[in-house]
Order: structure tokens, then C-alpha cells, then sequence
């Protein structure tokens, strides 16, 4: 199954060293990741109202919902990850699928 992952970074010049990170690894739909361990993961299947914003570090899993929760108040960016399944059948995508075949 494929995944289509999109990353938002801030906008700016890299510090000359960056600090260490402990990162941990998340398991979605058997893709893997290594996030830094202080970054907030949402599912969103599970909270289909949770608000995708990229102005906190955050992970988030499945597709933004159709009613968000969002405020009106959120203000400047900086690296999160929204990764969302690719719901496209092979027919949809153009290509033929062949179930016998890897």
C-alpha cells in the first residue's frame, strides 16, 4: 500500500549545530518512522475533529477530517508530518494489479 507523506519545515537558516534529538519509531500501515519523541502523534481516524496544524511538531496519521477543530488564532509554522494513506485502487492510479504478482 502506498503512503503519501508531506512534511512542512520552517522557513529560515539551519542553526550551525543542531542539538541531539531522541526520536522514536511509529509504525503506520506497515511504514516506518523515526519522529523526535517529544512531537505530539494524532490519529486521525481516531479524532477525525483534531485540528492539522503546522505551526506545532506534531505527527498526523490518516486523513484530516471534513470538520476540523481548528482555532482562529494560530499563527506561524514549523516541521510536522501529515502522513495519509493512498486510497487510489490500481485502476484509479492507471496502472493494472495483479494479485499473483510482487
Amino acid at each position: 500500500m502506498a503512503l503519501l507523506a508531506l512534511g512542512l519545515a520552517a522557513l529560515g537558516s539551519a542553526p550551525a549545530q543542531a542539538a541531539p534529538t531522541t526520536t522514536r519509531q511509529l509504525d503506520y500501515r506497515g511504514h516506518q518512522f523515526a519522529v523526535p519523541t517529544a512531537w505530539k502523534v494524532v490519529d486521525l481516524e481516531e479524532d477525525p475533529s483534531a485540528c492539522v496544524r503546522f505551526d506545532q511538531h506534531a505527527v498526523y496519521l490518516g486523513h484530516p477530517g471534513a470538520e476540523q477543530d481548528c482555532p482562529g488564532h494560530a499563527v506561524g509554522r514549523t516541521e510536522a508530518l501529515l502522513v495519509e494513506p493512498d486510497d487510489n485502487t490500481a485502476a484509479e492510479q492507471g496502472t493494472v494489479a495483479y494479485p499473483g504478482e510482487h
